[in-house]
């Protein structure tokens, strides 16, 4: 099988497996076989690509989690300034992914991957950063907590990537309301 072919099975797979939940299957309900019908595939051809179909979703947030963390590593992050532009960035180009990962309430474990794929290892954090004062695990709490937020309010506003202020979402994010 070309490499090619192996990606569109991988993406039917995904995208069918995700459609079965849209359509209201609880994913500990939908079988090997059922996604196989849907998709047209051998269940030889499922079992080349994935142990199961909890493990198709743990696939695509991985390879959420590592595009991203790519992204972060071309791009030099000194500041928490920058970590918004690029985490808003990444997010609004790719909103069939965004998309995905706001309807299935698969946020947390996203954050966890990217946690666990130490990213806060690749934020390079200068002397005067208020993150140099933090110890490691209050780090890792300050950056889901920061995450989270940017999250909530990706997935509340309706704002373009043109009107995207990393001050402005910062201070709305941090400042008490008057």
């Amino acid at each position: 099988m070309s490499l090619e072919q192996y990606q569109l099975t991988d993406a039917k797979l995904v995208n069918h497996l995700f459609d079965l939940i849209e359509d209201g299957q609880k994913l500990e309900s939908i079988t090997v076989t059922q996604l196989c019908l849907k998709s047209g595939v051998s269940r030889k051809t499922f079992y080349r690509h994935y142990p199961s179909t909890q493990k198709i979703i743990e696939g695509f947030v991985n390879n959420s989690a590592n595009e991203f963390i790519g992204i972060l590593k071309e791009t030099p992050v000194l500041c928490l300034n920058d970590f918004i532009d690029v985490f808003f960035k990444f997010w609004f180009d790719n909103k069939n992914r965004r998309r995905v990962l706001q309807n299935y309430e698969l946020f947390s474990y996203t954050i966890h991957r990217l946690i666990v794929l130490k990213l806060l290892d690749i934020i390079n954090l200068t002397e005067s950063s208020n993150w140099q004062h933090l110890t490691l695990k209050q780090q890792s709490i300050f950056f889901e907590f920061c995450t989270g937020g940017l999250w909530s309010a990706l997935n509340t506003q309706s704002m373009t990537i043109t009107d995207l202020n990393a001050n402005f979402v910062i201070k709305s994010l941090f400042q008490p309301n008057n």
